[in-house]
């Protein structure tokens, strides 16, 4: 009798999980029909991209939005006892998103003759100043403005990393820097300001149509005017 009981409760636990994986199946089968599930295991990329509204590609409805991360310092502490020390570590600024594409930016595009593999990017759909985003080796130990024909071999056939298309005073993050530019309607400069060192030092630089500025990151700045990129900029 107590073999029997033994024995008896030794195969319980296998017969219950037995009955819960059968159950689990049965109802994972009569959720997704085996057509259903075949349709969606063959679906190209962009069947799936098209169930989700999700278009890429240069010209189609959504494009893609990276996300902005920063790398910060975080101070010594005490948790659970243990002495943390002073490191640094990245956060998401802001989420990678998809966001909807318009008429306004594809006609920053033909304004500044800006190649259609060039993503433009507009937080807030501005477009008082156009810059456009080389991203290079470092050139410069400080940020220079610097004459483009004194650089234009850089780039030849190189086009920009991204185009920048903002209202004034809006920031915009370009490396491990904060940037803000400025336009007067008609003129042929723009005014940037560059965060360099945190939140405590900033510069203020004036760009004019010949001019490209390198900063001490590997990026450079060109600005863009209305008669479209210059000779050695794509």
């Amino acid at each position: 009798m107590l073999v029997r009981l033994l024995l008896t409760v030794s195969i319980l636990p296998i017969l219950c999980g037995c009955a819960s994986i059968n159950s689990f199946l049965a109802t994972t089968q009569a959720k997704i029909a085996p057509r259903e599930r075949d349709r969606q295991v063959s679906m190209s990329v962009e069947e799936m991209m098209e169930a989700r509204d999700v278009r890429a590609g240069a010209g189609d409805h959504f494009r893609w939005m990276p996300p902005v991360v920063q790398k910060v310092t975080v101070p010594a502490m005490i948790r659970g006892g243990v002495l943390i020390p002073t490191h640094e570590t990245y956060v998401i600024v802001n989420d990678a998103s998809y966001v909807v594409n318009d008429d306004k930016t594809e006609a920053v595009r033909r304004k500044y003759s800006i190649p259609a593999g060039v993503e433009i990017v507009s937080p807030m759909r501005g477009s008082d100043v156009v810059v456009a985003v080389f991203r290079m080796n470092r050139v410069f130990d400080e940020s220079t403005v610097v004459p483009i024909a004194k650089v234009a071999f850089l780039f030849h056939e190189k086009s920009p990393d991204r185009a920048l298309a903002l209202s004034n005073d809006e920031v915009a993050q370009i490396g491990n820097y904060l940037c803000s530019f400025s336009r007067e309607r008609g003129a042929d400069f723009i005014t940037a300001n560059v965060v360099e060192s945190g939140l405590k030092s900033m510069k203020t630089y004036t760009i004019s149509q010949t001019q490209m500025l390198f900063l001490s990151n590997g990026y450079v700045l060109a600005p863009l005017f209305e008669k479209g990129m210059r000779k050695g900029e794509s």
